[in-house]
């Protein structure tokens, strides 16, 4: 920053750009980042003229008026600094979701700064309300009447994590919070280094909160008073302790079948332990029943005209149209989709040439999905991705084919419908039991999603 302020007070983004402007954003992180230190009592070298940074940013603020998230910003950054002015701290609370949810955090941070404590608790049950709660995670509905460019997702729950430590929320949800922001780091979500910045800042509080270098604990898990595992943590931990028992060779003899049994997780020592079971099963195929645990699945067979084959006879020979239609309440993150057909038939392979004849008839491989744009509206879409210098780089999913199944997954998933389609063809004729289409998440196996099992003549 040193060699970046120019006469005006401002922050140039580069030293070229010396002689053309100071860049506002850069100006307002870069005292922020100051004032942050200060507030830690860090010692630091002052590089710049901080009166002359604050003129410029106020001056600034003044003279473009409607930037909102900007202004916002800087109250809290001037807040940061000990220049309370809680006439405009109320005067922005009166915007209401018009702050959208990183608005909000930035109130209740003003809020703190200005210790009324009670008014920043009363911020976090707000944001809470566009917040829905998974297993492991959460899923934010941002609030529509509020967009800033510098936002994302993945700020947002830095922020909400933030303010759910300020506000001494339960541990089981503040585990969400930082659960979803670790899924939320995969390739489909642009992560730039003002997300990392507040997510630094979420997960400072939380340590600091924790008291998680003073951690050190024996645990173990038990059932029926048998171990089954030990552990030991002592400070920050590395890393989960994972364990994968047989559950014929290993659970039922200790548990009996068809009986009540005590699982216990136990620990001796100082720190919080966090834990997570999972019980894995198989049904007969034919047999299995649609089920519904976040994820719902609905498929059915047609032919190439579009008809239904509801009564699961099919003719040797003949291309059919499998359709999978997928839907979840919440944004997903590392969705894995399995889609079975009849060992008697096989699937067409949309990367063979000998299959383009089928595009006439709606293409031997789709993918498209519905999205709600506003309250209660809603668009449907067939491709995504992003564009620069001229180049499309699509946003697909990864697509693997078997012999009797074909395999879908996505880094993540908009809440919504999500529909794809693929061809195969009878080849064998007899009676095939074949399993239903399943969904699940790859980090949260407990949510999941099937269809029904089908019992299928080939004739």
């Amino acid at each position: 920053m040193k060699n970046r302020q120019r006469s005006d007070g401002g922050i140039a983004s580069n030293t070229r750009m010396m002689n053309y402007g100071s860049n506002p954003y850069l100006s307002l992180l870069s005292m922020h980042m100051i004032q942050t230190l200060k507030q830690q009592n860090q010692s630091y070298e002052k590089v710049v003229d901080e009166s002359a940074l604050f003129a410029y940013l106020n001056k600034y603020a003044q003279e473009n008026k409607g930037r909102q998230y900007f202004e916002l910003y800087l109250h809290y950054v001037n807040s940061l600094a000990g220049n309370y002015n809680e006439t405009l701290t109320d005067e922005f609370s009166e915007l209401k979701d018009e702050l959208g949810i990183s608005g909000y955090a930035l109130l209740g941070y003003i809020y703190e700064l200005e210790g009324r404590q009670g008014e920043l608790t009363k911020i976090y049950r707000r944001i809470k309300n566009f917040v829905s709660m998974g297993a492991q995670s959460v899923d934010i509905r941002e609030t529509y009447e509020s967009r800033y460019y510098f936002d994302s997702m993945y700020q947002q729950l830095s922020h909400l994590l933030r303010l759910a430590v300020k506000s001494g929320e339960n541990e089981e949800i503040i585990q969400r919070y930082t659960f979803s922001l670790n899924q939320n780091k995969n390739r489909r979500n642009w992560i730039n280094s003002n997300d990392r910045m507040w997510m630094v800042f979420a997960l400072n509080d939380l340590v600091s909160s924790e008291n998680a270098a003073d951690t050190k604990y024996t645990s173990e898990v038990v059932l029926n008073e048998t171990p089954l595992m030990k552990g030991r943590f002592e400070g920050f931990s590395r890393g989960p302790q994972e364990e994968t028992f047989d559950l014929f060779g290993k659970i039922v003899p200790i548990s009996g079948q068809d009986e009540l049994s005590s699982l216990q997780f136990r620990k001796i020592g100082i720190g919080n332990l966090y834990y997570t079971t999972t019980l894995k099963y198989a049904l007969p195929n034919e047999v299995a029943m649609a089920r519904d645990e976040g994820l719902s699945l609905f498929t059915q067979i047609e032919d190439l005209d579009g008809n239904v084959q509801d009564d699961n006879r099919l003719e040797l020979g003949e291309t059919y149209r499998m359709r999978v239609m997928l839907n979840t309440s919440k944004n997903r993150s590392y969705v894995n989709l399995t889609v079975p057909i009849p060992s008697g038939a096989e699937i067409v392979d949309p990367s063979f040439s000998t299959t383009s004849s089928y595009l006439n008839a709606g293409g031997s491989n789709s993918e498209k999905w519905t999205r709600e744009e506003q309250y209660g509206d809603s668009q449907d879409y067939i491709g995504e991705g992003y564009f620069i210098d001229g180049y499309i780089y699509p946003f697909e999913p990864n697509q693997m084919i078997f012999d009797s199944e074909l395999r879908y997954s996505w880094d993540s998933i908009y809440y919504g419908q999500r529909e794809v389609s693929f061809l195969f063809r009878c080849t064998t004729p007899g009676i095939f039991p074949t399993p239903p289409a399943s969904a699940e998440l790859l980090f949260e196996p407990e949510v999941f999603g099937r269809g029904r099992g089908r019992l299928i003549v080939i004739h």
